[in-house]
C-alpha cells in the first residue's frame, strides 16, 4: 500500500482567504441542509469562517488553525489549547473543526490527521482532547470512537429558530 503524504501546516494570516473557502464549501456540502433558516446559515458562516474572524482567532494565543495539505490544501483544522469542557473540570485542546474538502471526503485521511492533532495537543502540554459533534454526524462519531474518545455529554447547539444536540466526546492523551 502507498503511503500517504498529508501534512498540517499552521496557517498565518495569509492563508485566511484559503481556510474561509474551505470551511464555508465544506460545511455547506456536509451541513446546510440542517439548518431551517438560510439567513442563520449565512450568519454562521460569516461568523466562523470570515477571514477576519479568522485572522483574529489566528493572533489569540491559544487558537490555531492548520491547512490539512496533500501536495495542496485538502481540509483545515482549528484547534483551541487550555480549553475547558463546559459545566466540567477537564481542561485540554479542543477540536473547534476537522474539515476536509467534499471532493477528498472518505478518503481515510481523517484518521491521519487525527494522530497529527492529537501530537499537537500533546506538544502544546495539554492532557485532553476534546470536540463537539452533531449526534447525527454517524461517520465523524464513528472516527473519534476509533480513535479513542467517548461521548462525555449531550449539549444543544441552539439558534434563533432551531436546536440540534450534539456530543461532547473527549479523550486522555
Amino acid at each position: 500500500m502507498t503511503q500517504v503524504s498529508i501534512t498540517l501546516r499552521k496557517a498565518t494570516e495569509q492563508d485566511a482567504s484559503i481556510l474561509s473557502n474551505i470551511g464555508i464549501n465544506s460545511y455547506c456540502h456536509h451541513f446546510a441542509a440542517l439548518w431551517n433558516n438560510q439567513n442563520e446559515l449565512l450568519d454562521y458562516l460569516d461568523q466562523e469562517y470570515s477571514p477576519v474572524k479568522i485572522i483574529n482567532d489566528i493572533n489569540q494565543q491559544n487558537i490555531e488553525w492548520y491547512l490539512i495539505e496533500h501536495s495542496s490544501p485538502i481540509g483545515l483544522v482549528k484547534l483551541t489549547h487550555q480549553s475547558s469542557i463546559p459545566e466540567s473540570s477537564i481542561t485540554g485542546t479542543l477540536l473547534n473543526k476537522l474539515y476536509f474538502s467534499p471532493d477528498v471526503t472518505g478518503k481515510g485521511y481523517g484518521m491521519i490527521v487525527f494522530r497529527l492533532i492529537e501530537n499537537i495537543a500533546k506538544q502544546s502540554g495539554s492532557t485532553a482532547l476534546w470536540l463537539d459533534v452533531l449526534a447525527s454526524n454517524a461517520r465523524a462519531i464513528k472516527l473519534y470512537q476509533s480513535n479513542g474518545l467517548h461521548i462525555l455529554k449531550e449539549v444543544l447547539f441552539k439558534s434563533k429558530t432551531q436546536q440540534t444536540l450534539e456530543y461532547i466526546m473527549s479523550k486522555t492523551l
